[in-house]
């Protein structure tokens, strides 16, 4: 008889052995494709037809079923949120303004191009469970780098396969459990699904603008640290599940109180937006009006545990033990604020502003004051005999239309732009300079100090700006105060010394108070008789005065209307001498201008210290810090030492006045050296600042042929004219960026922080990034326009993480000709007609397969931030597989113009031949028309025309296919010149017989 304790041993051992074998079960997540909630319905017709079938069969369909089932029994029910969030992502993908479809026009893009609601969609067939981690991608792509979400996700999968694994041990088990354990999923395929949520996350910000920059703005005034739980996994699905419960119930229409930072993480980055209430000093309101959030559904934030913190919003703290290979656990901190959000390109520029003012003194950082002032700086810069220097200048008129834009703003926008200039003053210092004081120009560039600004102005203007100053300073200098100038040219060695009264004066014979001048005149030019003031008209027609430097100074003073009395030189040497010197008989010449004059007219070094010690000049008037320097200057400003710089008000007065010297301003900002040979003593301000300032202007000229590309404002902790782009676009000799610094300069930009070496792009066509492809403009234009500089930007990526650089795979091949299609090469005789016969042709992007990562510096990381994918660009006719076309190669050899015995020439758009020549065809023997791609393949024995007239995309694939012929290919822009042909044979010395002519 068998025993009870047997059978209960035995019942134990059937059930560990069944479990057992369940647990090696395969489960083939791909086989299954769940129906998409109906809420959905608008993403799902709305998407790509790659990102469509990426997302129901391909590599994402099954990471979204395998997440889905690893965390599906633990997460709460939520109706209310899938709904709302299926009825948000639809409406934003149905609208072509943020998910454009794809066209002819974006080439061999057009099926990446669009929004990436890949993983959503995914998620949405994929079943229980899948929805709620997908909103858990986007809860950790707003808060953290990609790098420390994908160490995350591996953190929390492997720790939930630990769990499961326990309760299976316990015998707390379904099958979904048995299922889940053995779920299995590669870094690479995480950080896909990582990329994509990222990628939609950019999408939605762009298309909520308004909502989410009014919510981020509140997240910033919290301040509020999230606590921290004893492991990774429990402060994820912590702040995940009570995510998911508040919004769920505030869609309900069910008011919710936030009393900690976690449950806010969703309303970052989920796109729904109840009615805020904040607590604190003052109780806050805010409508959002989200018709998506029943009535009712309004959420009060009144956070007990807020911090005082440099930094607001919400920040974040894990120890991730999978960031690096080896290694402790790296301690990371995410934060979600207004800060990360991505921004225009002109948001950066407003940054650059505010850096530039972060060492100016506060009287100096009023905005409309520096508005004004950048804006009178750049009108007189700007003249047309100066236009060959303006490209260097150009930062100057990139900040100058900030300014106008500032000045002419109103409401949000004006505050908005006050916002990212007050940030870039308080952040970013080193923008624009590494160290900050010593590097960065002192306020106004410089033109605040008295002795820059007077090198900058012309010299009978300074006077007038010098009086003006003191009018407006509110000081009241001393009745005698005098501006000296001093001429440029001698007579007889001797430099004649003028001066003019600072304030107006009572003079003997004029009503009202007067200027006055005086000129210091070498001995032969003075006479005894002219000791005293006279008027002008006394001494005009004088002949002491032929001298054009005398009959100059007199003109001037002329003009001017003020009385004139002129020195002997003597009488400022010797005053003591009688009789035959000057005496100024109404005022005696005070002690101190005896002294000084002295050593003004003929200066010795060695009395250089008794000079210093008597810095008195006139009548209580000192130099103030500044040295006496006699040799450089035509004017010497008196100040006082309690203001002893010029206010930013004198200064856009002055320019905008025309008192300035536009030649000598010029020089102020623009050197006649080249820019890597500048050293600190050839400009007034850093010459790290102006390198930096004129790469921002170079990027910012290549950012406006991409209107809708937004970059990381992350960028402005780079200093820029540090960055290996930098080098291309500074080259004097390099009016427009290369294709290799362009590639570069937007690689930086729009991740924020990757500054890749030049050779790095040399084979690369096209960059993908989030959801942006930056594409050489070889691969979207027509041959007759190539340009390799140009980039262009279109919304979308090639699903892949990272920056991924799409490398041409470096051949071409075409099709080979077969007897089965001979009966389709008909080669009939041209009959002079351009037309488009190669209408079904297109171009199609694939990629092999071959990957290969960068090295950015960040050595031990496990996940790569930047690298090569090969990607093969195909022609295809009435869709069958053509050609594969190295488009790179084509350009470099249409630029070299010869390859293999083939030559390139494009015929010009208008030419002096007239109408009977242009079409005269007798020098070609023989010219047949080629009008499908197999008349193409085989190819005629004579010369032949090439009819696909207007058709970018055939054109391009056509040029590029003809190497190996070993024809010249002429390419016309619409109708043909066939003198021009004729001329363009010659040229190459070609065989009349072999050319192609593509119209």
């Amino acid at each position: 008889m068998t025993s009870i304790g047997k059978f209960v041993v035995a019942g134990a051992s059937a059930v560990q052995e069944s479990t057992l074998a369940l647990a090696h079960i395969n489960f083939d997540f791909s086989l299954i494709k769940m129906e998409a909630p109906v809420e959905y319905s608008g993403l799902g017709s709305a998407l790509s037809k790659n990102r469509k079938r990426e997302a129901e069969t391909g590599p994402t369909h099954i990471t979204a079923r395998k997440l889905g089932a690893l965390f599906a029994d633990d997460l709460p029910h939520t109706p209310n949120l899938s709904r709302a969030y299926g009825l948000r992502v639809s409406q934003i993908a149905e609208d072509p303004k943020f998910n454009p479809r794809g066209s002819a026009a974006d080439g061999p893009f057009a099926e990446y191009v669009g929004a990436d609601g890949t993983s959503i969609w995914a998620a949405a067939t994929s079943g229980n469970g899948a929805l709620a981690v997908h909103l858990l991608a986007c809860l950790l792509a707003r808060a953290w780098s990609s790098a420390e979400a994908i160490s995350i996700w591996t953190a929390i999968i492997e720790a939930r396969r630990s769990l499961l694994q326990s309760r299976l041990n316990e015998q707390q088990f379904n099958i979904g459990t048995v299922t889940a354990c053995q779920i299995a999923i590669e870094r690479e395929k995480l950080a896909e699904w990582d990329a994509s949520a990222r990628a939609w996350l950019r999408t939605a910000d762009t298309a909520m603008r308004v909502r989410q920059t009014q919510l981020m703005l509140i997240i910033d005034n919290l301040n509020v640290p999230l606590q921290s739980k004893p492991t990774v996994y429990q402060d994820v699905t912590d702040a995940w599940t009570k995510s998911l419960v508040l919004l769920d119930k505030l869609i309900s229409g069910v008011p919710q109180s936030v009393e900690s930072g976690e449950a806010l993480l969703g309303l970052c980055a989920w796109h729904i937006y109840p009615d805020i209430c904040a607590l604190g000093k003052t109780t806050t309101l805010v409508d959002q009006n989200d018709n998506l959030i029943k009535k009712g559904g309004l959420v009060t934030i009144g956070l007990n545990n807020l911090r005082n913190t440099a930094t607001g919003g919400i920040s974040w703290s894990m120890p991730l033990a999978h960031l690096r290979y080896y290694g402790k656990a790296v301690m990371s901190h995410g934060v979600i604020d207004s800060q990360k959000t991505r921004v225009p390109f002109d948001r950066i520029i407003q940054v650059a502003m505010g850096s530039m003012l972060s060492t100016w003194d506060s009287q100096y950082s009023n905005f409309e004051e520096v508005a004004q002032f950048l804006i009178a700086l750049a009108q007189i810069t700007q003249t047309p005999h100066r236009r060959r220097k303006l490209w260097l200048m150009g930062w100057l008129t990139m900040l100058s239309e900030q300014a106008y834009r500032l000045l002419h703003s109103h409401g949000s926008e004006k505050t908005e732009m006050v916002r990212y200039i007050a940030l870039g003053r308080r952040r970013f210092g080193k923008f624009l300079a590494k160290t900050e004081f010593d590097h960065h120009p002192h306020p106004c560039f410089g033109l605040n100090d008295p002795n820059v600004f007077l090198e900058s102005i012309e010299s009978e203007r300074a006077i007038a700006s010098l009086r003006t100053l003191y009018q407006q300073s509110g000081n009241t200098p001393p009745e005698r105060a005098i501006i000296r100038r001093a001429h440029p040219k001698t007579i007889d060695g001797f430099r004649i010394l003028e001066y003019a009264t600072l304030v107006p004066q009572q003079i003997p014979g004029f009503e009202g108070k007067r200027h006055r001048r005086w000129l210091i005149l070498p001995t032969p030019h003075s006479d005894d008789s002219l000791h005293n003031d006279r008027r002008m008209e006394d001494l005009i027609d004088y002949p002491r005065f032929e001298h054009e430097i005398i009959k100059r100074s007199l003109t001037i003073i002329e003009l001017h209307g003020e009385p004139c009395g002129f020195l002997d030189d003597r009488s400022m040497m010797k005053p003591e001498l009688k009789g035959s010197s000057f005496i100024w008989t109404d005022r005696a010449v005070p002690r101190s201008l005896e002294h000084l004059m002295r050593y003004c007219l003929k200066p010795d070094p060695a009395d250089y210290e008794e000079i210093e010690k008597s810095k008195r000049i006139f009548i209580g008037w000192q130099i103030g810090h500044l040295d006496h320097e006699y040799m450089g200057f035509e004017y010497q400003l008196l100040i006082e030492p309690s203001d002893p710089h010029l206010s930013m008000q004198f200064i856009t007065h002055s320019i905008n006045s025309g008192h300035m010297d536009l030649t000598k301003l010029l020089s102020h900002f623009v050197p006649q050296k080249h820019i890597f040979e500048l050293d600190r003593d050839d400009i007034p301000y850093d010459v790290t600042f102006l390198r930096s300032l004129v790469a921002l202007a170079r990027a910012r000229k290549l950012y406006r042929n991409l209107p809708e590309a937004e970059v990381d404002l992350n960028v402005a902790s780079i200093t820029l004219w540090s960055t290996k782009w930098a080098a291309n676009v500074l080259d004097l000799g390099q009016r427009e960026m290369t294709r290799t610094a362009s590639f570069a300069c937007v690689a930086m930009f729009d991740t924020g922080c990757l500054d890749l070496d030049l050779n790095v792009f040399d084979e690369v066509i096209a960059v993908s990034s989030a959801n942006n492809i930056y594409a050489s403009e070889i691969l979207s234009g027509d041959p007759w326009q190539l340009s390799t500089s140009n980039l262009r930007h279109v919304t979308g990526n090639v699903g892949k993480p990272g920056l991924a650089l799409l490398l041409s795979p470096g051949d071409t091949i075409l099709r080979e000709p077969d007897l089965e299609t001979w009966e389709l090469v008909n080669h009939v005789p041209y009959d002079g007609k351009c037309e488009d016969n190669f209408k079904a042709t297109s171009l199609h992007l694939s990629l092999t397969g071959y990957e290969q990562p960068l090295n950015t510096g960040e050595q031990g990381r496990r996940d790569k931030e930047a690298y090569y994918i090969e990607a093969v660009v195909s022609a295809y006719d009435r869709g069958t597989w053509v050609a594969d076309l190295d488009l790179l190669y084509f350009v470099r050899r249409f630029g070299a113009g010869w390859y293999n015995g083939s030559a390139f020439a494009r015929l010009p758009n208008f030419c002096a031949h007239d109408a009977a020549l242009g079409k005269n065809t007798s020098a070609f023997a023989k010219l047949t028309s080629i009008d499908n791609w197999y008349e193409f393949q085989d190819a005629p024995k004579n010369a032949a025309v090439i009819r696909a007239s207007r058709n970018w995309v055939a054109r391009l694939a056509l040029a590029a296919t003809h190497f190996d012929k070993g024809y010249i290919l002429i390419i016309a822009f619409e109708d043909i010149c066939w003198a021009c042909v004729q001329e363009s044979v010659e040229e190459r010395k070609g065989d009349f017989e072999k050319i192609f002519v593509l119209c």
